[in-house]
């Protein structure tokens, strides 16, 4: 009796299994985006080697950590946007007219 029930059991998992897969490979599946594998024609990039603007900001980014030595913890957040804050002055938003 106790191998008819192991039976039973291994062929009722396996039927989950199975369901549970034919589920997600055929309900599950979204669109084929394999076209964006690889990059198209147009690039952002105008040469292999990187920008002096953008070896600024890496170099400056790199500086942003040891600005954190000493900071406890839980000024670490509002010290990086002050930082932040500093490295584009000239693309500050502008505070949304007060509708109230």
């Amino acid at each position: 009796m106790s191998d008819h029930l192991l039976v039973s059991l291994v062929l009722a998992l396996l039927a989950a299994v199975l369901i549970f897969l034919g589920v997600a490979r055929f309900l599950l599946r979204g669109p084929d985006l394999s076209a964006f594998d690889h990059p198209g024609a147009q690039s952002m990039s105008r040469s292999d080697a990187p920008s002096d603007g953008h070896r600024a900001v890496v170099a400056s980014l790199g500086n942003a950590m040891g600005m954190l030595e000493g900071v406890p913890r839980s000024r670490h957040v509002a010290v990086l946007r002050e930082y932040m804050d500093t490295l584009f002055p000239d693309d500050r938003p502008e505070a949304p007219p007060n509708t109230l």
